[in-house]
């Protein structure tokens, strides 16, 4: 664990990296007192959460409500990704400092502190989706974020894509069926259905992904510092689970996902979602749960 003087010097060094990093002319508007105060606190969970592994910033005890104040108006969002992402960048320089160690140890350190930031990342978007979004933005019937988050979420992982070029996926999933399951047993019974799939997609996610409920049959997934892979692979696992969980009899669902990562699909939210849209219906051509993006090589990917 940091002593109180290291968490001071790490701070300090965050601060000179957001200056280093930020606009001549933007720099006035930066709030160096809040970062300041907030500094020594976050440097000291990091090392602790660093210390016990796995997703563990939320049982260090800092609020990520701190971290989600720390910038004010529209682009909050996005300040505040790269400013927690300038404190990533300096504690690995940190660790380059920290004396002789080995290119894998190494490797293996920077992967942590990445997963860490990532999960960070994730915890101070549920606080500004909880602070900035109306609450008619939040689907009644799920309990899922809606689409005025997704845009949130795409808009902070954009801008610390283009600062400091880490990537991330996105999933849009249509499911096939609800129509039927509405005309066959009432709409109570297709939003049964809608709560299932949130729930399949809650369980199959990592602490810092994200889902979204768009339109009345359609979700969103973002996972942040990953790639398409990673999608792929839960779309397939969660078409597996709901075929299981359906009797054979009667009307039954199923999913259609359009994978896209960033940036190799897209430097926007307007494109990267037309490519997830265009997969989609890929996927529902070809009647497979998963489909990349067209300009993935990868291409349709049927069950195995």
């Amino acid at each position: 664990m940091p002593s109180a003087a290291q968490c001071e010097r790490l701070t300090r060094d965050w601060l000179a990296r957001i200056i280093e990093r930020t606009p001549l002319g933007e720099v006035a508007g930066v709030p160096f007192g809040p970062l300041a105060a907030v500094g020594p606190h976050l440097v000291k969970c990091v090392h602790a959460a660093l210390a016990q592994g796995g997703d563990a910033f939320a049982r260090t005890g800092f609020p990520a409500a701190d971290l989600a104040r720390l910038r004010d108006g529209a682009d909050a969002p996005r300040e505040i990704a790269v400013d927690i992402a300038s404190l990533q960048r300096v504690l690995i320089a940190e660790l380059r400092r920290e004396g002789p160690i080995s290119p894998e140890a190494f490797a293996d350190e920077v992967e942590r502190i990445t997963d860490l930031f990532g999960a960070i990342q994730g915890e101070v978007a549920r606080e500004l989706v909880g602070a900035l979004a109306p609450v008619a933005t939040v689907d009644e019937v799920t309990g899922l974020p809606g689409p005025g988050q997704l845009e949130g979420w795409l808009g902070a992982l954009l801008a610390e894509q283009r600062r400091y070029g880490h990537p991330f996926a996105l999933a849009l999933i249509d499911i096939d069926g609800l129509g039927r399951v509405n005309d066959a047993y009432g709409h109570d019974a297709g939003d049964r259905m809608l709560v299932a799939v949130a729930a399949i997609l809650r369980r199959q996610l990592r602490d810092v992904d994200q889902a979204f409920r768009l339109e009345s049959d359609e979700f969103a997934v973002v996972a942040p510092h990953t790639d398409a892979a990673r999608l792929v692979a839960m779309g397939k696992r969660v078409a597996g689970v709901i075929t299981r969980s359906q009797a054979a009899e009667g009307p039954r669902i199923a999913i259609a996902a359009g994978i896209v990562d960033c940036p190799a699909d897209g430097v926007s939210s307007e494109r990267l979602l037309e490519s997830a849209a265009e997969a989609t219906y890929a996927a529902k051509a070809a009647g497979a749960p998963v489909a990349r993006s067209a300009r993935a090589t990868a291409g349709v990917l049927q069950d195995p």
